[in-house]
Protein backbone atom coordinates (compact mmCIF):
# COMPACT_ATOMS: atom_id res chain seq x y z
CA UNK A 1 0.00 0.00 0.00
CA UNK A 2 2.85 2.40 0.82
CA UNK A 3 4.39 1.70 -2.56
CA UNK A 4 1.16 2.60 -4.37
CA UNK A 5 0.83 5.87 -2.40
CA UNK A 6 4.47 6.79 -3.05
CA UNK A 7 4.04 6.03 -6.75
CA UNK A 8 0.87 8.15 -6.97
CA UNK A 9 2.56 11.03 -5.15
CA UNK A 10 5.58 10.80 -7.46
CA UNK A 11 3.33 10.76 -10.56
CA UNK A 12 1.36 13.75 -9.23
CA UNK A 13 4.52 15.76 -8.60
CA UNK A 14 5.83 14.84 -12.06
CA UNK A 15 2.58 15.88 -13.76
CA UNK A 16 2.52 19.20 -11.90
CA UNK A 17 6.20 19.87 -12.68
CA UNK A 18 6.20 18.70 -16.30
CA UNK A 19 4.79 21.91 -17.88
CA UNK A 20 7.32 23.99 -15.91
CA UNK A 21 10.20 21.71 -16.90
CA UNK A 22 9.10 21.81 -20.55
CA UNK A 23 8.65 25.59 -20.45
CA UNK A 24 5.08 25.32 -21.75
CA UNK A 25 3.24 26.85 -18.84
CA UNK A 26 1.04 29.86 -19.63
CA UNK A 27 2.70 32.92 -18.10
CA UNK A 28 -0.14 35.27 -19.01
CA UNK A 29 -2.83 33.36 -17.08
CA UNK A 30 -1.41 34.66 -13.81
CA UNK A 31 -1.54 38.25 -15.06
CA UNK A 32 -4.08 40.82 -16.15
CA UNK A 33 -4.02 40.94 -19.95
CA UNK A 34 -4.72 44.17 -21.82
CA UNK A 35 -5.03 44.03 -25.60
CA UNK A 36 -4.94 47.29 -27.53
CA UNK A 37 -6.15 47.18 -31.12
CA UNK A 38 -4.87 50.09 -33.21
CA UNK A 39 -7.12 50.91 -36.15
CA UNK A 40 -4.99 52.98 -38.53
CA UNK A 41 -7.33 54.78 -40.91
CA UNK A 42 -5.55 56.41 -43.86
CA UNK A 43 -2.40 56.75 -41.80
CA UNK A 44 0.84 56.80 -43.82
CA UNK A 45 3.79 54.66 -42.82
CA UNK A 46 4.73 55.65 -39.30
CA UNK A 47 8.17 54.06 -38.98
CA UNK A 48 10.77 56.08 -37.10
CA UNK A 49 8.19 58.45 -35.61
CA UNK A 50 8.65 57.14 -32.03
CA UNK A 51 4.96 57.16 -31.21
CA UNK A 52 4.14 54.72 -28.42
CA UNK A 53 1.05 52.74 -27.47
CA UNK A 54 0.62 52.70 -23.69
CA UNK A 55 -1.70 51.54 -20.94
CA UNK A 56 -1.91 53.91 -18.00
CA UNK A 57 -3.86 54.07 -14.77
CA UNK A 58 -6.26 56.86 -13.80
CA UNK A 59 -3.32 59.03 -12.69
CA UNK A 60 -1.56 58.66 -16.08
CA UNK A 61 1.12 56.30 -14.64
CA UNK A 62 2.32 53.52 -16.93
CA UNK A 63 0.91 50.10 -16.05
CA UNK A 64 3.22 48.22 -18.44
CA UNK A 65 6.17 49.14 -20.68
CA UNK A 66 5.23 51.22 -23.75
CA UNK A 67 5.32 49.67 -27.22
CA UNK A 68 6.34 51.38 -30.45
CA UNK A 69 3.42 52.02 -32.83
CA UNK A 70 4.00 50.34 -36.20
CA UNK A 71 1.83 50.63 -39.29
CA UNK A 72 2.15 46.88 -39.99
CA UNK A 73 1.03 45.92 -36.47
CA UNK A 74 -2.55 46.33 -35.29
CA UNK A 75 -2.55 44.56 -31.92
CA UNK A 76 -0.48 45.30 -28.82
CA UNK A 77 -0.38 43.07 -25.73
CA UNK A 78 0.23 44.42 -22.22
CA UNK A 79 0.35 42.55 -18.90
CA UNK A 80 -0.03 43.63 -15.29
CA UNK A 81 1.18 41.21 -12.64
CA UNK A 82 -1.45 42.00 -10.01
CA UNK A 83 -5.22 42.34 -10.05
CA UNK A 84 -6.24 45.96 -9.79
CA UNK A 85 -9.17 48.27 -9.48
CA UNK A 86 -9.64 51.72 -10.92
CA UNK A 87 -9.19 53.02 -14.44
CA UNK A 88 -7.01 51.81 -17.29
CA UNK A 89 -6.49 53.97 -20.36
CA UNK A 90 -5.09 52.96 -23.77
CA UNK A 91 -3.55 55.93 -25.54
CA UNK A 92 -0.72 57.15 -27.73
CA UNK A 93 2.32 58.98 -26.38
CA UNK A 94 4.08 61.34 -28.78
CA UNK A 95 7.73 62.42 -28.47
CA UNK A 96 8.40 65.84 -27.01
CA UNK A 97 7.99 68.55 -29.63
CA UNK A 98 6.14 66.18 -31.99
CA UNK A 99 3.07 67.73 -33.66
CA UNK A 100 0.58 65.33 -32.06
CA UNK A 101 -2.28 67.38 -33.55
CA UNK A 102 -1.31 65.72 -36.84
CA UNK A 103 -3.30 62.67 -35.68
CA UNK A 104 -6.81 62.40 -34.32
CA UNK A 105 -6.97 59.67 -31.70
CA UNK A 106 -9.19 59.40 -28.66
CA UNK A 107 -7.98 57.36 -25.69
CA UNK A 108 -10.05 54.31 -24.75
CA UNK A 109 -10.63 53.82 -21.04
CA UNK A 110 -12.23 51.20 -18.83
CA UNK A 111 -12.99 51.41 -15.13
CA UNK A 112 -13.70 48.73 -12.58
CA UNK A 113 -11.83 45.69 -11.32
CA UNK A 114 -9.20 44.02 -13.49
CA UNK A 115 -8.78 40.33 -12.65
CA UNK A 116 -5.82 37.97 -13.09
CA UNK A 117 -6.21 35.68 -16.09
CA UNK A 118 -8.74 37.97 -17.79
CA UNK A 119 -8.32 39.89 -21.05
CA UNK A 120 -9.52 43.46 -21.51
CA UNK A 121 -9.73 44.86 -25.04
CA UNK A 122 -9.16 48.53 -25.92
CA UNK A 123 -9.54 50.18 -29.33
CA UNK A 124 -7.64 53.19 -30.68
CA UNK A 125 -8.95 54.70 -33.92
CA UNK A 126 -6.15 56.73 -35.48
CA UNK A 127 -6.78 59.21 -38.31
CA UNK A 128 -4.58 61.81 -39.98
CA UNK A 129 -5.67 65.43 -39.47
CA UNK A 130 -5.61 67.97 -42.31
CA UNK A 131 -3.50 71.07 -41.90
CA UNK A 132 -6.65 73.14 -41.24
CA UNK A 133 -7.75 70.81 -38.42
CA UNK A 134 -10.25 68.67 -40.35
CA UNK A 135 -10.01 64.98 -41.08
CA UNK A 136 -8.12 63.89 -44.14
Amino acid sequence: MKTIVKTLVAISILMISLPVIAGNYPTSSAKVHYKVQAHLQDVPLIHDMNIYVVITDGNNNLVAPPQLLRSEKNSYEFYESEAAGGTRVAQLIFPEGYPSKMFQVLPDSKSGKFFLGCEYIFNLFIKVQKANGGEE
